[in-house]
């Protein structure tokens, strides 16, 4: 499944963006910023889970959110996020949603 993939082959590089990507994942980012300490939180994190149509439990989210943090700080920065937006993009929604639910296991 495409979740279990090594945490470092997650790994994209800011420098790997155009800046036009870089410039609509920071959007992206700060729509879920919501305090502007420029990381997302827990309760920011489930937020965006929920704002893509997954409907789950705090536990759920808190186990997601432990797999994009590569650093185990308990929050997703922004190379982070940018990883993760990564690691979905091109799937459908789909692929996407089957993706989150095996990210929920």
């Amino acid at each position: 499944d495409v979740l279990s993939v090594r945490r470092d082959a997650m790994t994209v590089e800011i420098s790997q963006l155009t800046s036009e990507e870089l410039h609509i994942m920071r959007t992206a980012f700060n729509i879920f910023d919501r305090n502007d300490d420029d990381q997302i939180d827990q309760a920011e994190f489930g937020s965006l889970i929920r704002a893509i149509g997954f409907n789950a439990s705090n536990h759920e989210i808190q186990e997601t959110l432990k797999k994009f943090d590569k650093n185990k700080d308990g929050v997703i920065d922004f190379q982070e996020f940018i990883s993760m937006a990564k690691h979905f993009e091109g799937c459908s929604k789909d692929d996407m949603e089957q993706n989150l639910r095996q990210a929920f296991r």
